[in-house]
Parts: C-alpha cells; sequence; structure tokens
C-alpha cells in the first residue's frame, strides 16, 4: 500500500475514512508511521497516529492525492 500526504483512506471493518496528514519517517528510510484525520466522530484523540504495517492491514486507498 503505497500512500501519501492528502489520500484518503477507507477503514472497512469500522466504517470509518481518514485523510493522511503527514508520514514520519525512521532513519531516513521508508516512512514508518501516518497521521490520520478521521472524518467521522471518534472515541479517541483525532487526528491520530497509525502504523504503516497496520494501516496496510486495515486500510485501503479510495482516492489519492493528486
Amino acid at each position: 500500500l503505497l500512500v501519501q500526504v492528502g489520500d484518503l483512506i477507507s477503514f472497512p471493518e469500522t466504517n470509518y475514512t481518514a485523510l493522511i496528514l503527514e508520514r514520519e519517517q525512521a532513519d531516513g528510510t521508508d516512512y514508518d508511521h501516518v497521521r490520520l484525520l478521521v472524518v467521522q466522530d471518534v472515541d479517541f484523540k483525532n487526528p491520530t497516529w497509525m502504523s504503516m504495517r497496520d494501516l496496510k492491514r486495515c486500510g485501503e486507498v479510495i482516492s489519492e492525492s493528486r
């Protein structure tokens, strides 16, 4: 799953939709975390951080940034 800032992500298991606000890189290589703004009302801190491993497992890009 390749993502960039501005992509809209769907999480089918939870029916959440989120916008990627930023990426955090580790050791100057590949980014390990993304900061997401969930567009629905949620019971957790929003925007929130998610690991790329979890994003790849749970999310899918529904609209790419241009």
